[in-house]
């Protein structure tokens, strides 16, 4: 509140506080990532594998590492828009040498899904 203006009686606040920070896929994931420890992963079900780097880069080494069974990644620099920067991978060195190029290593990798369900 400290944020909202001195606002007189019978105005209108057009826009939720905060809300903008939810935009931000970084911000989103946390939020999202807060929520499944709350209430478990199943009411997340739809919602893809994420880690937010570099805070899960040692979760995500392990499981790129596992080779148990190749699957598709998709990785999207924190500070891109628009495409910018978004990458797939399939493994472990594919992510080292991919992110080995870059100077930023702020980051949201998510299980790539191939047919996502899209709202119309």
């Amino acid at each position: 509140l400290e944020r909202l203006p001195s606002v007189g009686s019978g105005s209108w606040v057009t826009r939720f506080l905060g809300t903008p920070d939810l935009c931000d896929k970084g911000n989103f994931a946390r939020v999202v990532k807060s929520c499944t420890a709350l209430v478990g992963e199943d009411a997340w079900g739809f919602f893809p594998k994420t880690w937010v780097l570099p805070d899960d880069l040692t979760s995500l080494r392990a499981v790129l590492d596992s080779g148990s069974r190749r699957r598709t990644y998709i990785v999207k620099p924190e500070d891109g828009s628009q495409g910018d920067g978004i990458f797939m991978i399939q493994g472990l060195r594919d992510f080292e040498v991919k992110m080995s190029t870059r100077s930023n290593m702020a980051a949201v990798c998510q299980r790539y899904l191939q047919k996502p369900l899209l709202l119309s």
